[in-house]
């Protein structure tokens, strides 16, 4: 099934959440995981559909098997880090809005104290594509009391 243009309306939080989550495939380093949370199951369902279908570049789309805290399905999205990685996230954005209608999108993410708008610029700031300075960035000294503390407040704990 595609997805029309705004048949997503009112479906999909406009709030993103980037490099939060751990990923699937790869490692963190490696591996950038951006979600969408959607407001029901089947739209979750199209919105994969529909990324995975798109001609962007990536590595796996995956739906959660239950619903969140707030009833809402997260829509997982896993990119490489590397040079084209905030190309790729703008780029699906499109596709994203077209079926949302949505055309300010906002982001959470790792490390990241507020939301910021999602474009170029902020991107380039908040989300590292490359995965030595990631390393370097975040070292492993710390990461399980930052794993949990990250569960926790993707809990809302």
């Amino acid at each position: 099934m595609t997805v029309k243009y705004g048949e997503m309306i009112n479906l999909v939080n406009p709030k993103i959440s980037i490099d939060q989550y751990k990923p699937k495939i790869g490692e963190a380093n490696e591996t950038v995981v951006v979600a969408f949370e959607v407001m029901q199951e089947g739209a979750a369902s199209d919105l994969s559909n529909l990324i995975e279908t798109d001609v962007v570049k990536h590595l796996d789309v995956d739906v959660s098997q239950g619903p969140n805290g707030d009833g809402n399905y997260l829509v997982f999205l896993e990119f490489e880090r590397n040079k084209n990685l905030h190309k790729n996230i703008l780029e699906i954005m499109k596709a994203v809005s077209n079926a949302t209608q949505i055309n300010e999108w906002s982001f959470d993410y790792y490390k990241g104290d507020s939301s910021k708008e999602l474009n170029e610029s902020n991107l380039s700031d908040s989300v590292l594509d490359n995965p030595e300075q990631y390393v370097l960035k975040y070292s492993q000294a710390n990461e399980t009391n930052e794993d949990i503390d990250r569960v926790r407040h993707l809990a809302g704990l």
